[in-house]
């Protein structure tokens, strides 16, 4: 005989639950549809309670990781970065989670106490500063290939053969790296997972998926750009070209411009015709 006193639990993004919806409809398995639990958003009580608590395994309290008078200060520090510029006060708990996470590994690293001013270190664009850290040591190439096999069209994690993955970037002759510098390291944002009964990696959370997605699209964007310059000058007067390639010259950071950037060389273009045609 079976022992049916069990229960599964099925975890789903909210996003995703049409298609859960679609299968419990389709096969007929409506008891589905009961004892459904949604994610709260977590109060600043529950928030401190997890900057408190370093290890829920063992309930390792790490107060003491904390610059005693700042302690409060500290933790509403921590706390208006996870909320970040939402209106409503809610607490992103992604960021509330990296936050702790660079927080101890430098208290780990180099045995200080966490001061206010460690804090203020972390504002800014906290996760799109954590991929650029992880990846710093990439080529251009290794990052076209990374970013391309790791995220959808639809700004969705993709799980990337882990031999693909190894030949890419571990093994690559011009510039290897570590793989435990990604899975394992200070700044490890990937994870391995098994799909369809083969080992992968993918990131480790979605959050960093919209990240490498708008990287992603900033070089697509770069490069299109460069693309359509170089045709366009190829096609320009040499007066044409050395005018535009001096007043390129006054910008150089247009290599971070998107909108800008293309407005700028549409309109240098059209002068640099003008000079074409009169030339």
């Amino acid at each position: 005989p079976f022992d049916l006193n069990f229960r599964v639990a099925i975890s789903i993004r909210e996003d995703d639950l049409y298609l859960l919806e679609d299968a419990i409809d389709s096969y007929y398995i409506s008891e589905l549809k009961s004892n459904r639990y949604r994610l709260k958003p977590l109060s600043k009580k529950e928030a401190i309670r997890v900057i408190e608590v370093r290890d829920y395994r063992n309930v390792a309290l790490c107060r003491d990781l904390f610059d005693e008078d700042q302690s409060s200060d500290i933790y509403d520090s921590i706390i208006r970065i996870a909320t970040g510029n939402d209106t409503n006060g809610g607490i992103n708990t992604q960021v509330l989670s990296l936050c702790c996470y660079l927080l101890y590994n430098k208290n780990k690293n180099v045995q200080t106490t966490i001061r206010l001013n460690d804090i203020e270190e972390l504002r800014g664009n906290l996760l799109g500063s954590f991929y650029d850290e992880a990846t710093k040591d990439l080529t251009e190439i290794q990052r076209k290939v990374f970013e391309e096999h790791l995220v959808t069209e639809n700004n969705r994690r993709l799980a990337w053969s882990k031999s693909a993955f190894f030949e890419a970037i571990c093994n690559s002759k011009d510039n290897p790296q570590k793989e435990s510098d990604f899975l394992n390291g200070e700044y490890a944002i990937l994870r391995y997972v098994t799909t369809h009964g083969e080992k992968c990696v993918e990131l480790i959370h979605d959050m960093l998926a919209s990240i490498v997605a708008e990287r992603k699209l900033h070089r697509k964007n770069r490069e299109r750009n460069l693309r359509r310059r170089q045709n366009m000058m190829n096609v320009l007067s040499p007066e044409g070209r050395r005018l535009i390639d001096n007043a390129l010259e006054f910008e150089p950071d247009v290599d971070k411009m998107e909108h800008d950037e293309r407005y700028f060389i549409d309109e240098w273009m059209k002068f640099g015709f003008l000079l074409s045609n009169i030339s």
